[in-house]
């Protein structure tokens, strides 16, 4: 029984693919970055408004800081 030598595809080949799937990560990553970023600044900011000593001001500032992270993002992305 004669067996043949495996084929190796082109290097550029492997190349391509793995550029792709890197620039879909690289998507994917973006995409959940901003919302992490975004949320991370919400509890930063939550952290900050109890430092408030005045009961209804600590509490407007924490009621603002309740926006999620979809509404934010329709409220910027509909301003022109």
């Amino acid at each position: 029984m004669r067996m043949t030598p495996l084929r190796h595809s082109h290097p550029l080949a492997s190349l391509a693919a793995m550029a792709v799937a890197a620039m879909a990560a690289l998507a994917t990553l973006a995409a959940c970055s901003s919302q992490q970023l975004y949320e991370a600044g919400q509890g930063w900011q939550r952290q900050e408004c109890e430092k408030i000593l005045d009961a209804q001001e600590r509490g407007r500032c924490i009621a603002a800081t309740r926006n999620s992270y979809d509404s934010y993002k329709r409220q910027t992305e509909a301003k022109p």
